[in-house]
C-alpha cells in the first residue's frame, strides 16, 4: 500500500513539474549556455572590455501564450573564463522564447533594475559616486544553433565634454582663456533606461571650474582644459578672457555666458566638444570638423 501510495505521489509531482515547465521558458536539448563577448564604446571605436571587471546581467523573456515579461536571470554576476563571459550559475538558452538582456557595470555600482524602468539609477551624483556603464540590447535573441556568444557593447549613460578655443581677434591682439566655468550644472539626477534613456529629477546645482589659468589664444585650435563626465542637460557656459589691443595697452577683462545649441545639447553617451571662438567682444560655440553628430 505505501508503495503506491509512493508512486501516486512521484506521479502527481512529475505531473506537477511538467505543468511549471510548459509555463515558463522551457529548456531542450541541446541546451547551449547563454555566453558572452563584451567591449566598450568610446567615441570613435569600441575599446577592449577589462577582463578582470565582472558586470552584473538581468534577461527577460516573453512567449507567445504569456503576457507581459518575466525574469529569466536576475541580477546575477557575469565573469570571464575560457575566453567568454558567462554567470556562474549555469544558464541554458530557453528553447520557446526570445530573451532580452540588460547589463551595468561596475557591480559595485547603485544601479537597480525594473521590468518596467530597465536599469535604474535613484539619486545619482557626479561627485561622490562612481562613474558606470550599462548597455541595452533591445534585440529580442532567439536561441543559436550553436553556443556564439551575444555581443555586449557597454556605454556611458553621461556626457563627456571637452572645450578647445581660437583667437577670432585682429592680427596683433593678444588674447588668453583664463576661466571657463559651467553655470548652475546639477549634480544628482535619476536614471532610468526604458522606454528610453532619460535622467529626471535633476537637482544640487551648481557652478563648477572647467579651466582656470592663462592659456594664450591664436588662429589655431587649442585644448582648453581637461575633459568631463556631467549629467546630460542644458548648458550655460561662463567664458572669461584678457586681451590687449597693443604691446603697449594694459590688459582688458572680457566675460561672456553662452549656451549650448540645440544640435550641440548633450545627451547620453554622446561625445560633446565644444569649440569656442573667441574675439575682444564677443564668444561663440562653433562645431570642430572632427565632430559628427
Amino acid at each position: 500500500m505505501l508503495r503506491t501510495l509512493s508512486y501516486i505521489l512521484a506521479f502527481v509531482c512529475a505531473g506537477a513539474l511538467c505543468s511549471c515547465i510548459d509555463d515558463d521558458a522551457r529548456i531542450l536539448e541541446p541546451d547551449y549556455d547563454i555566453c558572452f563577448d563584451v567591449a566598450v564604446a568610446s567615441v570613435t571605436k569600441s575599446n577592449d572590455y577589462p577582463t578582470d571587471v565582472p558586470f552584473k546581467l538581468w534577461a527577460l523573456y516573453s512567449t507567445e501564450d504569456q503576457e507581459g515579461l518575466r525574469q529569466y536571470i536576475e541580477g546575477e554576476e557575469v565573469h570571464y573564463s575560457d575566453g567568454v563571459w558567462k554567470t556562474d550559475l549555469r544558464h541554458p538558452w530557453p528553447d520557446s522564447s526570445s530573451l532580452t538582456f540588460y547589463a551595468v557595470s561596475p557591480t559595485e555600482a547603485g544601479a537597480e533594475f525594473s521590468v518596467d524602468q530597465g536599469i535604474i539609477y535613484p539619486d545619482f551624483n557626479l561627485t561622490t559616486d562612481e562613474d558606470f556603464l550599462c548597455t541595452i540590447l533591445t534585440d529580442e535573441y532567439e536561441k543559436p544553433e550553436t553556443d556564439e556568444p551575444i555581443s555586449i557593447m557597454f556605454s556611458s549613460p553621461l556626457c563627456r565634454l571637452e572645450f578647445s578655443a581660437f583667437s577670432s581677434a585682429d592680427e596683433g591682439v593678444e588674447l588668453y582663456v583664463t576661466r571657463i566655468t559651467l553655470l548652475g550644472l546639477n549634480m544628482t539626477g535619476d536614471f532610468r533606461s526604458l522606454p528610453e534613456l532619460r535622467w529626471s529629477g535633476l537637482r544640487e546645482a551648481a557652478d563648477v571650474v572647467l579651466f582656470e589659468g592663462r592659456l594664450e589664444l591664436s588662429e589655431e585650435v587649442v585644448a582648453v582644459g581637461e575633459s568631463m563626465d556631467i549629467i546630460p542637460q542644458d548648458l550655460q557656459i561662463k567664458v572669461e578672457y584678457e586681451y590687449r589691443i597693443t604691446s603697449d595697452d594694459p590688459l582688458r577683462y572680457g566675460e561672456k555666458t553662452v549656451y549650448s545649441g540645440t544640435s550641440m545639447r548633450p545627451e547620453c553617451g554622446k561625445w560633446r566638444p565644444y569649440q569656442l571662438k573667441i574675439s575682444t567682444e564677443c564668444v561663440e560655440i562653433q562645431k570642430p570638423k572632427k565632430y559628427e553628430e
